[in-house]
């Protein structure tokens, strides 16, 4: 009978609650891992079993942290050691929840970008807790939580706790750096706390002596030049939300999720070279529309959209100088991270987001989007609207995006929402081929990025490392012979390419400038690329040799590179110092 009393008395601490909340955490990452593992890479434990060296160095840190609220003689160090801990219980419970749902880490350079973002966050935990019982079992799930933070922070009387706890912590510690091994996926297997207060390098800035000798360097010279086309055809670039190399049959042979794509892409030039340079949706259309890789430059942080506010060139920008009306259309929300201003800013005449008339009492999903249909809709309804001078329009489709929830059935499933995106597809080339459009245009279909989720092995075995940036695309229209080509160009060759087919007069390029439209007629020398796992590097490609510079300003520099390409890194200087491929 005497035990009773001292087991309810156990189940009462707060000091037992928060381990318990400690271990759910650590639980449903490894857990989320796994299932993670099993759907996107066809793998049993190759995900969490890594994961444990990194979740117990959490553990043992947010002990180191908790025993020292033990011992501290002061109220003030006893109370705020404990702020810190749930503060660290805090990070890792929105880690947790934004990996699930984005598959992207929450750092403090990230949380700083997107604390503004209130209308984007709001509408992400709308999708979290889409009905009133699911908002009202968060609101429950919250408050008990908070109950359980105060209780802790509350009972803050001095103890000494265990001393094989304090020898625990040493050896926990040893044993986690000596069985850590470094891999790919190290991005989503490193513990929230590791990846939150990681150091962007990236960021750092160059001296001032460094940018001032670079200035005075001669540039690049040119590779070729050659006489434009002057095609004077209507264009679409249609940038496919994280369309992929694995979910199209007829480019990988891994998934069969985009018949209606790969039935387009057989009729017309299918690149299957081809890269995106970043690896988000921001860096694929800064460089889709500026002709320059988004690698962060050296300057201080500041959104991506603001570090490419005025590049050399922009796609919009060129081809308003030759007499085109350009437009940009996307059901997503335009005053996300300064997107709608940035469109602008490079020059697009005309610029639709979410808020346009054609989407008003439409369902929304992520970004307050719109479905697919409804885009492709509004871009018919706009191409007939531009009857006296060639378009270029530039479509950005949304309903893609994680967390992939499919409009027809509501349910969250990738396979689901890009089998729908691909009909919608399909139905939009069909409505433009009973327009007459190819009679004299040309639609380009691409992805921004690759899906933001773990690299499948079947991709790595295809790909290699490559396969973080491999992307399809797709150019359609009059004069084109349908045909594979296998030469590599990536996101950055759009606007020289461009330039040649639409152009006049002669134009000049340099080395790491493709050309591929009207037809193929040099690949670049060099691409250069980003990759989600780490974003403190840049990876180039060159020919079938790869390298990795690491970015730290004036100490940024090549990785185990034994014969670097020259002129690679000083190509990187410049485009980092607003220089671009000039």
């Amino acid at each position: 009978m005497t035990s009773k009393p001292g087991i309810w008395q156990l189940w009462r601490d707060p000091c037992l609650h928060i381990l318990l909340l400690v271990l759910a955490l650590v639980g449903y990452k490894l857990f989320a891992l796994e299932m993670v593992s099993r759907a996107y890479m066809d793998c049993a434990w190759c995900l969490s079993t890594k994961a444990i060296t990194h979740e117990s160095k959490l553990v043992l840190l947010l002990l180191t942290i908790h025993l020292l609220s033990c011992v501290s003689r002061l109220r003030f160090a006893r109370v705020t050691l404990r702020l810190v801990l749930l503060l660290g219980l805090v990070i890792t419970a929105v880690d947790l929840v934004v990996t699930h749902q984005l598959w992207t880490r929450l750092t403090w350079s990230e949380l700083r970008q997107f604390a503004g973002e209130i209308g984007t966050v709001t509408g992400f935990v709308q999708q979290l807790l889409p009905s009133a019982w699911t908002l009202l079992a968060g609101v429950f799930a919250l408050a008990v939580v908070l109950l359980v933070f105060v209780r802790y922070v509350k009972d803050d009387r001095p103890s000494l706790q265990p001393l094989f706890l304090y020898l625990l912590i040493g050896v926990g510690v040893v044993g986690c750096e000596l069985v850590e091994r470094k891999e790919y996926h190290d991005t989503f297997l490193q513990n929230s706390i590791q990846v939150f207060f990681s150091r962007p390098t990236s960021s750092t800035p160059y001296s001032k002596a460094f940018a001032t000798t670079l200035a005075t360097s001669p540039p690049p010279e040119n590779a070729g030049c050659t006489k434009a086309v002057n095609t004077r055809s209507d264009v679409i670039l249609l940038v496919f939300e994280s369309l992929s190399m694995y979910h199209s049959a007829l480019f990988s042979g891994i998934n069969n999720w985009t018949p209606e794509f790969d039935a387009v892409s057989k009729t017309g030039v299918r690149f299957t070279n081809f890269y995106a340079n970043g690896v988000t949706s921001e860096q694929g259309l800064v460089a889709l529309l500026t002709g320059e890789p988004p690698i962060a430059k050296g300057k201080a942080a500041k959104t991506l959209f603001e570090q490419f506010r005025n590049p050399a060139d922009s796609v919009p920008r060129m081809l308003r100088g030759l007499g085109y009306d350009t437009v940009f259309l996307t059901t997503g929300n335009l005053g996300f991270l300064g997107k709608g201003k940035w469109l602008k800013d490079i020059g697009f005449d005309a610029v639709e987001g979410h808020d346009a008339q054609a989407y008003k009492g439409l369902k929304r999903y992520q970004f307050d989007a719109a479905s697919d249909d409804a885009l492709y809709a509004r871009a018919l309804a706009k191409l007939g609207e531009h009857k006296s001078a060639p378009v270029f329009m530039a479509l950005e489709t949304v309903t893609t995006h994680l967390p992939n929830v499919d409009p027809e059935t509501g349910v969250h499933s990738q396979e689901l929402t890009y089998r729908y995106a691909d009909r919608q597809l399909g139905n939009f080339v069909r409505s433009l081929q009973a327009r007459g459009f190819f009679d004299n245009g040309t639609l380009i279909i691409t992805a921004d990025h690759r899906a933001m989720v773990p690299l499948s092995l079947r991709e790595q075995t295809l790909y290699g490392d490559r396969a973080f940036a491999r992307v399809p695309m797709t150019v359609v229209g009059t004069g084109l012979v349908a045909r594979e080509e296998t030469a590599a160009f990536s996101h950055t060759d759009l606007l020289p390419s461009l330039r040649n087919a639409l152009g006049t007069g002669q134009h000049c390029s340099k080395a790491n400038q493709g050309l591929f439209l009207p037809t193929v007629a040099r690949a670049p020398q060099c691409t250069y690329t980003n990759r989600s796992y780490d974003p403190n590097s840049v990876f180039v490609h060159c020919g079938a040799s790869d390298f990795t510079i690491t970015l730290d300003g004036d100490k940024t520099q090549f990785v185990d590179a034994t014969a670097p390409p020259a002129g690679v890194l000083t190509e990187l200087h410049r485009l980092r110092l607003g220089k671009g491929f000039h």
